[in-house]
């Protein structure tokens, strides 16, 4: 299915918080914009970002979910937090699903490092298993992509971080056009409504913002 009317004034909402952290001197140039294969995650992109062109489809984003066990794991507990699926027992299928969009990830980052496409901070995930190094936006929907994004903080986070990042992102509810931040400075939400975050998150977003705005030195 193609954009709402609604989805296409979120999607042109979510290019101001992306220029925005585009700007911050440690978060990098945009080096490089995976989708899904379907429709509307595509012409989100087209509306959010000036990049459109060089999109990556990442099959596992979309196709992943469509697996049996994940269509009924969303069937049961629906728009909730990744806290809420793992209480059921469904913690596994979100793992599964952010190991195979993580593989395809990397190797997406192998090719793009290979035609020297990354800005200088991004340092490879990649399957020759060197440190991932740069910032990440997962943009999405419900409860999948906040698993990616799981994930993701596991691998970039440093350890003595890692504990609070988790906790934060397994209590979001991942809205449509809204962005889980996930960097080596920690992790955050990125939201047109930032009052819609709790306290916590409100508060271990603006440390990251912070972090990412400092001077590289």
């Amino acid at each position: 299915r193609n954009l709402t009317c609604h989805g296409r004034q979120q999607a042109s909402a979510a290019s101001s918080w992306l220029a925005s952290l585009e700007a911050l001197p440690r978060a990098g140039q945009v080096g490089l914009i995976c989708s899904s294969s379907a429709s509307r995650c595509q012409d989100t992109v087209a509306l959010a970002t000036d990049h459109a062109s060089d999109v990556q489809v990442l099959a596992g984003i979309y196709d992943g979910v469509n697996v049996g066990v994940r269509r009924e794991a969303f069937s049961q507990v629906g728009y909730a937090p990744t806290a809420a699926y793992i209480a059921r027992g469904f913690g596994p299928i979100l793992r599964d699903y952010g190991a195979r969009v993580l593989f395809e990830l990397a190797l997406a980052l192998d090719a793009c490092e290979a035609r020297n496409c990354l800005p200088p901070l991004w340092h490879g995930v990649h399957t020759s298993g060197k440190k991932l190094c740069g910032t990440v936006v997962v943009c999405g929907h419900a409860v999948f992509s906040a698993a990616a994004a799981a994930m993701l903080a596991d691998i970039l986070v440093p350890p003595h971080s890692n504990a609070l990042a988790l906790s934060v992102l397994s209590a979001i509810v991942h809205g449509e056009a809204d962005g889980l931040l996930v960097s080596m400075y920690g992790v955050g939400y990125l939201a047109s409504d930032p009052t819609s975050l709790t306290l916590e998150a409100k508060e271990v977003t603006e440390q990251t913002l912070s972090l990412l705005a400092a001077t590289p030195s």
